[in-house]
């Protein structure tokens, strides 16, 4: 390894990446914080609701719409 002169801008400069380095290596290198998603809630007829009761109701609700198109899709298949 050979000695090299340095200017004081040089010497400057590389002992502030030598402290750098030492940081980085006790405390660890730096995480960013994860950016957190912007939710926005839109009220549509209580479906951002959180409790169970809005759930089971909209469930509810769900089933006899399908079952009406399904009754209905029978009805008219027979009528054929």
């Amino acid at each position: 390894m050979s000695i090299q002169r340095m200017s004081p801008e040089q010497f400057f400069r590389q002992s502030q990446q030598e402290q750098d380095l030492e940081k980085i290596l006790i405390d660890g290198e730096p995480v960013p914080p994860e950016p957190q998603p912007q939710i926005q809630y839109v009220p549509v007829a209580g479906v951002n609701n959180t409790n169970d009761s809005s759930k089971t109701l909209w469930g509810v609700l769900g089933i006899i719409a399908l079952t009406g198109i399904i009754v209905v899709g029978i009805v008219a298949l027979c009528k054929k």
